[in-house]
């Protein structure tokens, strides 16, 4: 029953309307009865979907901020063609099937898009909604899920917490710092997305006894991009990517004592290496059986030898010490990278 307004001629509403049916041509907006424009179709307590053209036409709900929590509508599809419909931002609620009947009800209403929970009518085998099953890293299309990547721009400091899982913080700052969530409790299996976009260097810092790629932390350089993985206990990333701009980097390496010394952790994969600390003994410097360069500074002290070489290279390359050379692994043995070695000095500056 409606009525109308003596002064402007428009149809007058009740607060609750019991059924509104839909002959879907396009797509449609729903209205709440004491909001609704004249003629537009009503937010009904029974929504009919009595014909459609096109499987591909969707019914968007009203501002759930309008209504009370509880407000239900039931969606009764008719038609062919499996109706989509979706919350007051555009995000799908719940798809509808053909000949299917599914309840929406409003849990929260503190947004305009709302809250809204579903429950199928009259299955006698009930069957997953696309809606319901959407998390993080999943979104619904119609009845179907397909992967999504939320990014979060950001200039300022950030703790990332298990919801943050699948999405990607793109860091916009000079210098900053990601602090990573605890293992244990976001659990194996949980991974975002990083990357620094800024104008400084970005640090990557897990909690506590946690580590990163075996070490305390990880420095992005402008242009690095990882996805970070952890098992439970640690974090491991997964295709770091690096800026060919600030490929260049430097790392200090203590190899005091009389034994060999292995790089582990942080220490692999870079490129200029200091090596200090007091020799014991000649030590060699282990280096992965991958093909590398290492621009190499010896300067320790002690009177003793420092050399280089794979794990199964027989002759280890002696430096001199003092001086800076440039040699690399070929993957199985470090070998000179200049032809002259003799002094192993490299001509102009210092790292």
């Amino acid at each position: 029953m409606s009525f109308t307004n003596v002064f402007t001629g428009s149809t007058i509403y009740p607060t609750e309307v019991g059924l509104t049916k839909l002959s879907l041509t396009a797509d449609v907006v729903l209205y709440w009865p004491i909001e609704a424009p004249d003629g537009e179709p009503i937010a009904a307590e029974i929504v009919e979907f009595s014909s459609s053209t096109s499987a591909n036409w969707t019914v968007t709900v009203p501002d759930a901020m309008q209504v009370s929590v509880g407000q239900t509508i039931l969606f009764n599809n008719l038609t062919a063609f499996t109706i989509v419909v979706k919350n007051d931002g555009g995000g799908t609620i719940v798809s509808v099937p053909s000949g299917t009947q599914w309840q929406i009800y409003l849990h929260d209403n503190t947004t305009a898009n709302g809250s809204w929970r579903i429950y199928q009518f009259g299955a006698a085998t009930s069957t997953a909604n696309a809606a319901a099953l959407a998390g993080a890293g999943l979104q619904a299309n119609g009845s179907t899920l397909e992967t999504t990547m939320v990014v979060v721009n950001t200039s300022t400091n950030t703790t990332l917490d298990a919801d943050d899982r699948a999405k990607l913080y793109n860091w916009e700052g000079a210098l900053g710092t990601f602090t990573l969530p605890d293992p244990a409790v976001v659990a194996n299996d949980w991974f975002v997305n990083v990357r620094n976009s800024g104008s400084g260097e970005l640090t990557l810092d897990p909690p506590g006894l946690s580590l990163i790629n075996g070490s305390a932390n990880l420095q992005l350089a402008i242009g690095d991009s990882a996805t970070l993985v952890t098992d439970g206990t640690d974090f491991f990333t997964l295709g770091l990517g690096q800026s060919a701009i600030f490929a260049f980097d430097y790392v200090v390496v203590d190899v005091s004592g009389s034994t060999d010394y292995v790089l582990t952790g942080s220490e692999l994969n870079r490129i200029a290496y200091q090596f200090i600390g007091t020799l014991g003994a000649n030590v060699t410097v282990v280096v992965p059986n991958t093909t590398q360069q290492y621009w190499v500074y010896d300067n320790t002290t002690g009177g003793f030898t420092l050399s280089m070489s794979t794990t199964t290279q027989v002759s280890p390359l002696p430096f001199v010490n003092g001086t800076r050379t440039i040699v690399y692994s070929d993957g199985t043995n470090v070998v000179p990278a200049v032809t002259s070695f003799i002094t192993g000095a490299v001509d102009g500056g210092t790292f």
